[in-house]
């Protein structure tokens, strides 16, 4: 155990040498700044609105999988 909190922090180290600790984003454009207009006060941003209906997509997606296909059925109940 002690062997495997070592390296850890080894492998830790080396990635922050090798890529940094500073906070990168990628340019998302205006997608980043607009909103969508929702009554009269609610605005939501464009991009945490897309980000959630992507994740519900693949969610509902994998459900389906899961449910529906031969590869869902050899799954174990435990896993899903």
């Amino acid at each position: 155990m002690v062997v495997t909190f070592g390296l850890s922090i080894v492998i830790q180290n080396a990635l922050l040498q090798l890529f940094s600790a500073d906070p990168r984003s990628l340019d998302a454009g205006t997608l980043a700044i607009d909103s969508v207009q929702i009554g009269d006060g609610i605005a939501l941003g464009t991009l945490p609105l897309v980000s959630g209906v992507v994740s519900l997509a693949c969610t509902a997606a994998l459900q389906m999988l899961f449910d529906r296909t031969a590869l869902g059925a050899r799954v174990p109940r435990g896993f899903r």
